[in-house]
């Protein structure tokens, strides 16, 4: 499946889609809101706190991460192994190369930070899950 290049429908030809607790409306007062859709696709982009963040956002996270790992490998004598600039760069150029990891249509901020651990648990299988999560 090709990758759809989103262009958002202009705010009035927005539809009216339900809050959270299902309720329709048309009105300021309603539980509704309007809500940009693609105009080629269709699909609703998401607009809540819970959208996605971009590469840029995941680069950072990836060099606090870093810098943490190797604080660590310095108080233990090398235990824990350093992590690299080689494997900062495998890990971005993953996620650059998922087409759909920036999609705003596709993912919320849930599903990109399990792309994410994934990716670096990838090049960093001693790094958990958890720990990973601290920093998002």
């Amino acid at each position: 499946m090709a990758r759809c290049e989103h262009c958002d429908a202009p705010l009035s030809d927005s539809d009216w889609h339900p809050k959270k607790d299902g309720k329709k409306g048309t009105d300021k007062d309603s539980v509704a809101q309007r809500r940009p859709h693609c105009v080629k696709c269709g699909m609703v982009r998401n607009i809540s706190s819970n959208a996605a963040k971009g590469t840029g956002f995941y680069t950072n996270v990836l060099s606090e991460i870093r810098e943490r790992v190797n604080v660590q490998s310095k108080r233990t004598g090398g235990v824990v192994a350093k992590f690299t600039t080689s494997q900062m760069r495998l890990i971005v150029k993953e996620l650059e190369e998922d087409e759909e990891f920036e999609d705003k249509y596709i993912h919320d901020k849930l599903a990109q930070q399990e792309r994410f651990i994934e990716a670096v648990r990838k090049y960093r299988p001693d790094l958990r899950p958890e720990f990973i999560r601290e920093f998002l």
